[in-house]
């Protein structure tokens, strides 16, 4: 027998002894982030022992594999007959020809025409035409039918469940307990595919093939969180909260100096240096005596300094810590911001002042869509109110205490949200409190992956976590009307806003629009933004997120880099490392952000989930972080803890 033909015999064995150990091909795999397969066949007395690799989006899947998904993590099995099974994070499945094995964790099931088994360490569900959850408990298994029946058995124990019910079994021994059947809650199936409208199998069918978590939901989540969010307020505070001016006539005489003399002084300097921008202003003459730069008259010079006022940067800073905000005409250099915002709290309007004339303007929409709701859905079934609290402190500069809450719920197809927020300064010598409603809004899922919506919303749009110094287009609430679009992993999002521009008071008409696609295991997107009370106005940007290395160490990139309606460049560049989260429960990001005129900045942040619910943060960073601020390390650390639990 000649070599060559020897080879190809070697060859051929080897791929029959490969076949067979991984048997008939019976579907195929949809992943979120980081799944595990076997490569050959695995019974639920072996799992523990069989050897696990990293599975890869829309491979195959055989009879008698193993998958098995890490925390965060989803995956998707559509078989050859149109049975479709989803499982939750940190969950595991035995797949076979027609039947699954759920040995441990969630599992959503959706059966189509044909006759499913569905087999667990207590019990056995069978069911036809149904759509059903699993969860696998020790010691016992329970069973929410959102559509069709079922029947769920252990030996001679056979409890029939139909939709709209839950059941369950208790197992002890020799000993089967049979849990009552009872009605689900309204609020929990409410969604097209059963089941709340957010639930984790819809976040499944949204981000099928997504490796990385900045731009994933599971991100944002953590990007808007009430620690997030406050954390992100304090590193935007002046360096001295000693310098707020509680006292509202104080304050609008502060204001009255800055518009008559501090405006037309940085207008006149800067139209004469056009290479000097707002930050650089700052950093050259904030040293400076107040009489070196402005005209001031003797009793507001009086005023200033019984104020502790006493340079140039001491007033920027008190302006900046007590909130003010006024024009700066800038419209002859184009890139140079067209209003002066020195408050800068972008992204957590829960605590800007001009925040409370946003919840006041966000109401009447809100009413609006309150009677639009009745006409619609006025007949339908009111679903259980929800809600939920929690409660952080952080220390920075400066410290600070606070809360949020919430209240959720639905009627037919319109759902609606409340969030209050609460944030108390600690340090300095005038502690200042802010409270807010900082969310009113109705959203109507309108079919097709499309929902309409009213109201005071969030619209954050990129993959960023903190986006110091404004370097994030969309990160603002707004009270808003539009529409968004969740379909074959594209999510588009438009609206027409009241409130374009946080930054001045009074209705500024305005729009944006956002679309992100899934794209190589990431994400790339485009972010509009147009302020009507700009004269440049108008803003643009785009984002993307990519696994950079894939597998058990796998990194996230993500970038969102564009020009703000001011016309000022902005850029957030960071990293994310899973790999931390899945061997020690630490999500670590480290960012970059930068504003042209407001400074850059470089964080790094180490978040951990407590294992009653909430978080443990700490950062540590250096850089401006407003445009008030010159270049300084800053650090501190955060804690949140659920106040209810769901």
């Amino acid at each position: 027998m000649t070599r060559p033909v020897i080879v190809s015999l070697l060859a051929l064995s080897a791929l029959a002894a490969s076949a067979s150990a991984q048997g008939t091909t019976v579907g195929t795999l949809s992943i979120v982030r980081q799944v595990e397969v076997t490569r050959t066949r695995a019974t639920p007395e072996i799992r523990a022992n069989v050897s696990r690799e990293i599975a890869s989006q829309g491979e195959s899947v055989f009879a008698e594999q193993l998958i098995h998904t890490l925390k965060r993590s989803m995956a998707e099995v559509a078989l050859k007959n149109g049975t479709v099974l989803r499982l939750k994070d940190r969950s595991e499945v035995i797949v076979r020809a027609d039947s699954f094995f759920v040995t441990e964790g969630t599992a959503w099931v959706r059966t189509g025409k044909n006759s499913v088994r569905v087999d667990t360490p207590s019990g056995t569900i069978t069911a036809t035409n149904a759509t059903f959850e699993v969860i696998v408990k020790p010691g016992g298994v329970r069973v929410y039918c959102y559509d069709g029946s079922l029947k769920l058995s252990r030996e001679s124990r056979t409890v029939p469940v139909k939709a709209g019910e839950l059941s369950g079994l208790n197992v002890s021994g020799n000993v089967v307990a049979v849990e009552t059947v009872e009605e689900i809650p309204g609020d929990q199936r409410t969604s097209d595919l059963g089941g709340p409208r957010d639930a984790w199998w819809v976040t499944v069918e949204r981000e099928r093939g997504l490796l990385t978590l900045p731009g994933s939901s599971a991100g944002m989540a953590i990007r808007s969180s009430a620690l997030t969010e406050a954390i992100q307020a304090s590193l935007n505070l002046p360096p001295r909260p000693g310098e707020i001016i509680n006292n509202p006539a104080d304050k609008a005489r502060l204001l009255s100096i800055a518009q008559a003399s501090v405006v037309p002084a940085i207008e006149r300097t800067l139209a004469s240096d056009t290479s000097l921008t707002l930050s650089g202003y700052r950093q050259k003459f904030g040293a400076e005596d107040l009489t070196s730069q402005y005209t001031l008259s003797g009793s507001d010079l009086s005023f200033l300094r019984t104020n502790g006022i006493a340079s140039v940067g001491n007033l920027f800073d008190a302006l900046n810590a007590s909130g003010a905000s006024f024009g700066l005409d800038l419209r002859s250099r184009p890139t140079s911001r067209s209003v002066y915002r020195p408050s800068a709290w972008q992204g957590a309007s829960n605590v800007r002042t001009p925040f409370f004339d946003g919840a006041k303007r966000s109401n009447s929409l809100f009413f609006l869509g309150v009677a639009a709701a009745a006409l619609l859905d006025g007949k339908s079934k009111t679903t259980d109110i929800l809600g939920d609290a929690e409660a952080f402190g952080f220390t920075s500069d400066p410290q600070g205490i606070g809360g949020r809450g919430r209240l959720f719920g639905s009627l037919g197809k319109t759902h609606f949200q409340f969030e209050g927020n609460v944030l108390r300064l600690l340090s300095g010598s005038n502690p200042t409190s802010y409270d807010a409603l900082s969310v009113a809004s109705l959203d109507r899922d309108m079919g097709n992956g499309l929902t309409a919506f009213v109201g005071r919303r969030r619209f954050y749009s990129g993959p960023a976590l903190l986006a110091l110094n404004r370097s994030q287009l969309l990160g603002e609430r707004y009270s808003a009307f539009g529409g968004t679009l969740n379909r074959n992993g594209v999510r588009a999002e438009a609206a027409w806003l009241y409130d374009s521009n946080p930054d001045v008071r009074g209705a500024q008409t305005g729009f944006l629009a956002s679309a992100v696609r899934q794209v190589g295991g990431g994400t790339v997107g485009g972010q509009f933004l147009r302020v009507g009370s700009l004269s440049s106005g108008t803003g643009y940007s785009v984002s993307g997120s990519l696994p950079l290395a894939k597998g058990m160490d796998q990194i996230d990139g993500y970038a969102e880099l564009g020009v703000a309606p001011d016309k000022a460049g902005i850029a957030t560049v960071g990293l994310y490392f899973p790999w931390l989260y899945q061997a020690n429960d630490l999500d670590i990001y480290l960012e970059y952000s930068s504003h042209q005129d407001l400074g850059s900045s470089t964080t790094l942040t180490a978040s951990r989930e407590l294992s009653g619910g909430g978080s443990l943060r700490a950062f540590v960073g250096n850089g401006r972080r407003t445009f008030l601020q010159t270049g300084n390390f800053y650090g501190g650390v955060g804690l949140s803890y659920p106040l209810t639990k769901r």
